[in-house]
């Protein structure tokens, strides 16, 4: 399927979880390393706006079994979510965000500043006991010990 004939395929989706498992395959074709720059861009292009809206994290609802982590390597995940990264860097009440908003956003490879302020302060300060169980694995995330070690001592803050 061509990048630009993705919006009206996922229109046509009847269900959410079709929906939400269509666009983490999608991300997943445009992140291959092996495929050509000017059709990553065109995909970056198309994906982009699905990915902007408040649907992505109702996706996560259906299908809290996939990962969206391709997506941030896709799109620019650092200025897609700004509002988001910096609600969590605030920390409670403006960084209170659904269970299935922060399991998207789990999934999104961050630099190590940007993660530390914005998941910091969830692991310190939510009143989510899974939102702080999130914060402190970063399961999705690949981080060097020191920075998964900053994340568990901010935990216990």
């Amino acid at each position: 399927m061509a990048p630009d004939a993705f919006a009206a395929f996922l229109d046509g989706l009847d269900s959410e979880e079709a929906k939400g498992m269509a666009v983490a395959a999608a991300c997943v074709r445009a992140a291959d390393p092996a495929l050509d720059p000017a059709l990553r861009a065109a995909w970056s292009s198309a994906l982009a706006p699905l990915l902007a809206g408040p649907s992505y994290a109702h996706w996560t609802e259906f299908t809290p079994w996939l990962e969206y982590g391709a997506c941030g390597e896709v799109v620019d995940a650092l200025a897609l979510y700004a509002d988001e990264w910096s609600a969590l860097a605030a920390g409670p009440p403006a960084g209170e965000l659904s269970d299935a908003h922060l399991l998207f956003l789990y999934d999104v490879a961050l630099p190590l500043e940007t993660l530390l302020s914005a998941w910091g302060n969830v692991a310190r300060q939510s009143s989510s006991l899974r939102a702080r169980s999130l914060a402190t694995t970063l399961d999705g995330v690949e981080l060097s010990a020191e920075a998964a070690e900053m994340l568990a001592n901010l935990s216990r803050c």
